[in-house]
C-alpha cells in the first residue's frame, strides 16, 4: 500500500499533501513493525531447529552446541521484542484508522 501511493502520489489532488505524509509515515512505521515481527518469527524457527537438532546430538552422545539455558536466554529475548514490535504495530494501525482519507 505504501509503494503504491508513493507510485501514484502525483495522480491526487495536492490539497492534503500534509496527510499524504502522515499516512506514508504511519504505513512506513506499520511496515517496519511487520517485517520486525517475521524477523522474531524466522529466528524463533531457527531456534528450534537449532534446539532439535542439539537434542539428537545429545542421544547420539555427542556433544551438544546448543544448551537450554542459552536457548531459554534467546527466546525471551524474542518474546520481548515480539512484544514492543506488537505495540508499535498497534499505534502504527490505529493512527491510520485515525487519518482522513487523502484522495477525497
Amino acid at each position: 500500500m505504501r509503494y503504491t501511493i508513493e507510485f501514484t502520489r502525483s495522480l491526487y489532488d495536492e490539497s492534503h499533501p500534509k496527510r499524504i505524509e502522515r499516512v506514508l509515515n504511519e504505513l512506513g512505521k506499520l511496515q517496519s513493525a511487520l517485517g520486525t515481527l517475521n524477523d522474531v518469527a524466522s529466528a524463533r524457527a531457527m531456534l528450534d531447529r537449532i534446539a532439535q537438532e542439539a537434542m539428537a546430538d545429545r542421544k547420539n552422545g555427542m556433544k551438544p552446541r546448543f544448551t537450554s539455558g542459552l536457548r531459554a536466554m534467546l527466546t525471551a529475548d524474542q518474546e520481548r521484542h515480539k512484544a514492543e514490535q506488537l505495540k508499535k504495530a498497534t499505534k502504527a494501525f490505529e493512527k491510520l484508522e485515525n487519518i482522513k482519507p487523502f484522495w477525497i
